[in-house]
């Protein structure tokens, strides 16, 4: 059997479906990672939050919008060293979805690194009581932005934090909306 940790002990019982022909193959253990956020989760704010995934060295990462008024639309550049984290793919939340809007999301990573983040809100459907120029905003008091997954590249304490120098939030009159933006830490554990 393979060396280090395994929960696991699966059975081959072979082609004939006999137990005296089986071999027992190790499944190891994926390793738990450690999650802390820090920044300020307060106010009208974006924050993140890890989940270890069952693909060794994979974790996913939520990232939520929370207590924010008339949003139309927000963006930010959301970095990690591409040495020691690689970004595997992203699926969008429902931020800005509403009765009437839809929403255009943007999960993109160029430079590796650098992964850009964006939603906007935009009508679908207009109803009669409303004028054709009226935009409105999403009142939001916790909403799902996306949900990215990433791989460890080598152990270690890494961070995935937001750009101060590219975040932004707009509401439908253009004015920018303050946010405070946390960062994660994800540790791989403790070598035996």
């Amino acid at each position: 059997m393979a060396d280090g940790p395994s929960n696991v002990v699966a059975t081959d019982l072979g082609p004939a479906g006999n137990a005296d022909v089986a071999s027992a193959v190790d499944v190891p253990e994926v390793p738990k990672l450690s999650f802390a956020i820090s920044g300020a989760a307060e106010g009208s704010y974006v924050d993140m939050s890890g989940s270890t995934l069952p693909q060794a060295n994979r974790f996913a990462v939520q990232v939520r919008v929370h207590d924010v008024k008339g949003l139309l639309g927000i963006a930010a550049h959301l970095r990690h060293d591409p040495k020691k984290l690689r970004y595997i793919s992203g699926t969008a939340g429902d931020l800005l979805k509403g009765l009437g809007y839809s929403q255009m999301t943007l999960i993109d990573e160029k430079p590796a690194g650098r992964l850009l983040l964006g939603a906007a809100r935009f009508r679908v459907q207009v109803p009669d009581d409303i004028g054709q120029d009226e935009l409105y905003g999403k009142t939001i008091t916790v909403r799902s932005w996306a949900r990215l997954v990433y791989e460890v590249l080598e152990p270690g304490s890494h961070e995935l934090y937001f750009d101060p120098n590219s975040t932004t939030a707009r509401s439908a009159d253009g004015n920018f909306i303050a946010l405070a933006w946390t960062q994660l830490t994800v540790t791989t554990p403790e070598a035996p």
